[in-house]
């Protein structure tokens, strides 16, 4: 049995077999995870080196940076923890990903009604699943996680679905991640009985869809949205997202009703706490200057390289080996799960253990209520990415 960290329900008690393997049957996305053996020699532009050859050559480079990044941060509790030691030292910005930040925006610009995992699943009589990418973002044990509601306290529950291609529920409405925000605006508009403005029609349709929905949610008592984001822009995200924590505001001026993202991985609510203990912001934070600053849009990874307003990336993913940094003409570090295909232009590739895989580690939940202990399954030869920032400190002239 071990904790996952494969997606953001932090699944714990999973059964593995001898080879620390999770049966499809399980979880197909934590059978993927758990079933991937990688390569482990660090690289220099795509040639093999020893690792301390790799470990200095990246250390020089970050000790040389007048501007370094240390993006994508999937990583456990303590890797985050070594990441934001490397950012102070070398004056650097942390950014992990736009699924954190649509959450953490909408939470600091106006915070919403949040609840927890184990409430959905043991209070909620509906609950509405917003999928923008549709059926594929959404884990598969999220039925047994939350929406089943065998050993709940409601004798009936209804589950409603809204996003792409979701057509095989008996209460799903598909629309596109570019209608989402529209499809909101009907329904809420429904449901309080107003009438729907023209531009609307076309997301409206004959109404059928839109009028079970009502009727469900206004029957309820306890509602929970679970927001499985992804697809679509950051702004419209984001606004889709405080659109929803309007709702529910609004909701619980007559039952309970709660918000409950869960579609950021990569232990980002991790690294959103981690952060936040650290230096008193969350992500998208930088180290250089005088004081710590965050700035939400501006410390934003993708646009930073585009622009080429840093001069050094550190990229780093423990668990995803598909998952590379965007295109960028900047000097490249990569740490990453044993396997991750970088290719030459990235200039230092560290392969790093997994926990819960082949090391072990804490992950923070996607309800931000608890950490999910991952233990290791099987041995591996290379550090983990808390040892990894360590070396780099110490081999920094």
């Amino acid at each position: 049995m071990t904790g996952c960290p494969f997606c953001s329900l932090g699944c714990s008690g999973l059964p593995v077999d001898d080879e620390g393997s999770v049966a499809d049957s399980v979880c197909s996305w934590a059978a993927r995870g758990f079933s991937h053996h990688g390569t482990s020699e660090p690289r220099i532009k795509g040639k093999v080196v020893s690792w301390d050859e790799a470990v200095t050559h990246a250390a020089q480079l970050l000790a040389h940076s007048h501007a370094p990044l240390f993006a994508g941060l999937a990583t456990d509790v303590a890797g985050i923890k070594g990441i934001t030691a490397l950012a102070e030292l070398t004056g650097g910005i942390m950014d992990h990903s736009e699924g954190v930040m649509v959450n953490a925006r909408v939470l600091q610009s106006r915070g919403y009604y949040g609840g927890t995992i184990h409430e959905c699943r043991n209070r909620a009589d509906v609950i509405v699943v917003i999928a923008p990418n549709g059926s594929d973002a959404i884990p598969p044990r999220l039925n047994e996680m939350c929406l089943n509601s065998a050993h709940s306290f409601v004798s009936k529950r209804d589950i409603l679905l809204l996003g792409e291609g979701l057509v095989d529920y008996s209460h799903a409405w598909s629309v596109t991640s570019e209608q989402l925000l529209d499809a909101l605006t009907v329904w809420r508009m429904h449901y309080e009985d107003q009438s729907i403005v023209p531009r609307l029609a076309s997301v409206f349709g004959d109404g059928k869809i839109v009028g079970e929905f009502t009727r469900v949610l206004k029957d309820s008592s306890y509602a929970t949205f679970i927001w499985v984001g992804g697809g679509m822009s950051p702004m419209d995200g984001e606004m889709a997202f405080e659109f929803v924590a309007s709702w529910v505001d609004h909701l619980n001026l007559t039952q309970r009703a709660i918000c409950l993202p869960l579609g950021v991985i990569g232990n980002g609510v991790g690294a959103v706490q981690v952060t936040t203990w650290q230096s008193g912001y969350p992500v998208r934070v930088s180290y250089g200057g005088r004081s710590i600053r965050h700035e939400p849009h501006l410390y934003n990874a993708e646009s930073l390289l585009a622009d080429g307003a840093v001069d050094v990336l550190m990229w780093v993913d423990e668990w995803d080996e598909t998952y590379l940094p965007p295109k960028n003409n900047v000097a490249s570090i990569v740490v990453g799960r044993e396997g991750m295909e970088c290719d030459a232009t990235t200039d230092v590739y560290l392969p790093c253990a997994t926990s819960g895989v082949t090391g072990s580690g804490i992950v923070v939940r996607g309800d931000g209520a608890s950490s999910v202990y991952l233990k290791e399954m099987r041995s591996s030869s290379v550090p983990s990415v808390a040892q990894i920032c360590r070396q780099l400190r110490e081999a920094m002239p």
